[in-house]
């Protein structure tokens, strides 16, 4: 009987006419592989958001996610900033510039966030 109700439960949570085929935990694992030799080195660096306030983005990425802002690179004349996140100590942040690039873009899994300025005209024709 829990089978059922529990069975009930699915397909009402599962929107109509879409059908989901999942993976077993066995059929999950065994697609997956060693790294190639050519790629066992590679790292994924960074993944990109476009944000548009980056008060309530940092706030979000510090207080609710405990992310720590590694570095931030403003381009004053493409009018745009990114703001490079991270789970790292803020005390291991080299305090020089030029380590702290080098230091930011040698970590693993950082979240860049992109803030450019997009003029009003363009804001108003967009779906947010």
């Amino acid at each position: 009987m829990a089978a059922e109700q529990q069975q009930q439960q699915q397909q009402q949570q599962q929107p109509q006419g879409v059908e989901l085929h999942g993976l077993s935990d066995e059929a999950a694992y065994s697609m997956c592989s060693d790294p190639h030799q050519l790629t066992k080195d590679f790292m994924l660096q960074q993944t990109m958001l476009r944000i548009k306030d980056p008060k309530k983005s940092l706030e979000f990425y510090t207080n609710v996610l405990g992310m720590t802002l590694l570095q931030k690179f403003d381009f004053p004349s493409m009018k745009f900033s990114l703001y490079f996140m991270a789970y790292e100590d803020k005390k291991d942040i080299p305090a020089d510039v030029k380590e702290r690039t080098a230091w930011t873009f040698s970590r693993k899994a950082t979240h860049e966030l992109t803030q450019k300025e997009i003029s009003k005209n363009i804001l108003r024709h967009r779906i947010m």
